[in-house]
């Protein structure tokens, strides 16, 4: 199961399908004309006490009529052709620089190598066309989140009657899911947005994949409901999805990563304190009334001299090739808001 945990992922897409264990196995049986998992045992599985092969947990998605999926992956190319794996990441990061003509010229590399009947190629070449294509304004974002959603139904036949909040994403599906959310950011559709995030929020917290797997996953989500109540106003709950994003990226020690979330919890608190929020909310209500001009002077200074730390911090952090962008945007807030400082940096 590469990166994912089997059992997880099978309790997850049962109870999901609103199917019980007997069912299931009653399922499994009447499929193979005989026992071919207990209830107790398929019980072990979901709960990580007994492993399972490759085999049977192919036979679990057939039978509740999921996409036969041997290493819940992305794409499959032949076994010797296996360097073609790292075009996609190419594709991804030329669409992201608006280098659109590499995009398609390594898209079309790509795709001469994929099996033409894996579901999953289906899938991952709807969701890159339509994007190269909405990135490109030749589609409309309505037209781009109607695409995605038919992609997405590639591998989740049943995507109209279940709860995205309890249902287990591969790859390609958590990338289509966050382009959607990214699609209604582009039309101001917040609501929309914020719902469908959290939704891959809650499912994301199932932890259904490894701890590293699921910080970056988890992080991602974190990082654009924190951009989401930036631009809404939600100053406080922007900064508790950084301090979440924060702590769950130090436990898994991928420090880099921070940077962004330093880079909001910074922008947030200077609005706060021009709208007079905070850092007065650290005083006691009962004494708000008693807090001289000077001491709130003094607060603001404190406030903002470890603000000014905190941008440092991610402006170094955010020194790498990979993200050029990132530290060109840290270094802009940074020399609006504290120029002495950053005006002097490389």
């Amino acid at each position: 199961m590469a990166r994912y945990l089997a059992g997880r992922v099978i309790r997850m897409k049962r109870e999901a399908l609103n199917i019980s264990r007997e069912k299931l196995c009653e399922m499994l049986s009447n499929r193979a004309e005989k026992e071919v998992c207990g209830v107790q045992t398929l019980y072990r599985i979901e709960n990580g006490k007994t492993s399972i092969k490759t085999g049977m947990f192919e036979k679990i998605m057939e039978c509740i009529g999921q996409v036969s999926e041997r290493n819940y992956t992305t794409i499959l190319v032949p076994a010797e052709k296996r360097r073609y794996l790292n075009l996609k990441t190419d594709i991804y990061t030329y669409v992201i620089y608006k280098e659109f003509q590499k995009a398609r010229e390594t898209l079309e590399l790509l795709e001469s190598e994929l099996y033409p009947g894996y579901i999953r190629n289906q899938q991952y070449l709807m969701e890159v066309k339509a994007t190269l294509a909405y990135e490109q304004k030749e589609i409309s974002p309505e037209e781009y989140i109607k695409i995605l959603f038919n992609a997405l139904r590639c591998t989740i036949p049943d995507l109209d009657r279940i709860d995205l909040a309890g249902w287990p994403y591969n790859n390609e599906e958590f990338q289509i899911l966050f382009n959607i959310a990214k699609a209604y950011d582009a039309m101001k559709w917040r609501d929309k947005e914020e719902e469908l995030l959290l939704k891959m929020k809650a499912s994301v917290e199932h932890r259904y994949m490894e701890d590293d797997f699921y910080a970056v996953w988890h992080c991602t989500i974190l990082r654009q409901l924190s951009e989401l109540m930036c631009l809404t106003n939600q100053h406080k709950r922007s900064m508790e999805y950084c301090e979440l994003g924060i702590e769950e990226l130090k436990n898994q020690n991928l420090i880099d990563l921070i940077c962004n979330f330093m880079y909001d919890i910074v922008w947030n608190k200077e609005q706060m304190i021009r709208k007079g929020i905070f850092p007065y909310e650290k005083i006691p209500e009962d004494k708000k009334e008693q807090t001289l001009a000077a001491d709130q002077k003094i607060l603001i200074s404190q406030e903002r001299e470890q603000c000014k730390e905190m941008l440092i911090q991610a402006y170094y952090l955010s020194i790498n090739p990979r993200e050029n962008e990132t530290t060109k945007r840290i270094k802009r807030l940074g020399e609006r808001l504290y120029p002495d400082r950053f005006k002097s940096l490389p």
